[in-house]
């Protein structure tokens, strides 16, 4: 199924870059996260995509923009499913 909910995503600096920590709990049918940042809310653009696993997916960015999102994609990986809250990356 898809959740009515946004999808969650936690965000812990780590150097120069972040870990994402993304779920959407009870979320059947998304099979990657595509990962939105930039300088600010406004200015989000694909800085990558990462293969879904279980129930929280863990993605490691090298270089962390101030702002991150992510979005659940489906099998065939077209357009997003949902977007999560914009989260600024604290360091």
């Amino acid at each position: 199924g898809v959740p009515a909910d946004p999808p969650r995503l936690g965000v812990q600096r780590h150097r120069r870059g972040a870990r994402l920590y993304a779920s959407w709990n009870g979320s059947t049918e998304h099979r990657a996260w595509r990962v939105l940042g930039g300088a600010g809310a406004g200015a989000l653009r694909t800085v990558g995509v990462a293969d879904a696993h279980g129930f929280e997916t863990e993605i490691h960015l090298p270089h962390a923009p101030a702002h991150v999102a992510v979005e659940p994609l489906g099998e065939a990986g077209g357009a997003p499913l949902a977007r999560s809250a914009v989260v600024r990356v604290r360091g």
